[in-house]
């Protein structure tokens, strides 16, 4: 028989949520977790297989919230080591920018999987990513890798979008996905 999957959706980026079933949310938004620790085990039925924890508009004060907490980039870290046994994939979408937030995510991953838009100032922002993830891997989390590349919002129709993906796979030693978006 074949096992069935678990996997968990942790939600950074808030507009996301507009695309989410909310059938599948739990009650508890991501930065509750984060703030109060909750059961996530009492909040879902045993037979889900797919957990989301949603973003919501609180969120944009984390920065604020957590600024003086203790270790606070490893926040999401901590509450995932008591997840991981339960979930055969745990997937941290982020905004694209790069805060407290995306640093937790990156304490927390195991890998990255960095999305490339097809616009110029896109690659002005991927070597900023490059460099914390560097920061990220030195100081909190060493065993950190990029899975690889993926570009978004490709147009054909446009000489940008081709001049975009030729500077990056000039300029990067990491796998880039063949699959356009």
């Amino acid at each position: 028989m074949k096992k069935i999957l678990a996997t968990m959706l942790v939600v950074f980026a808030v507009t996301l949520n507009v695309i989410i079933p909310t059938f599948f949310m739990l009650e508890i938004s991501v930065i509750a977790y984060l703030k109060q620790k909750p059961s996530l085990r009492s909040s879902t039925p045993s037979t889900s297989r797919l957990l989301i924890l949603p973003a919501n508009m609180n969120l944009a004060g984390a920065e604020i919230e957590f600024v003086n907490i203790k270790d606070r980039e490893q926040l999401l870290k901590n509450i995932l080591y008591l997840l991981k046994d339960d979930f055969d994939y745990i997937f941290i979408d982020c905004p694209p920018s790069l805060n407290m937030l995306t640093i937790n995510a990156m304490t927390a991953a195991d890998s990255v999987l960095v999305p490339i838009q097809c616009e110029f100032y896109a690659i002005e922002g991927l070597s900023q990513l490059i460099y914390t993830i560097d920061m990220v891997k030195q100081r909190l989390n060493p065993n950190l890798t990029v899975n690889g590349v993926v570009f978004t919002m490709y147009n054909s129709a446009t000489n940008l979008s081709k001049e975009v993906i030729e500077n990056v796979k000039a300029g990067l030693n990491y796998y880039k996905y063949k699959t356009l978006i």
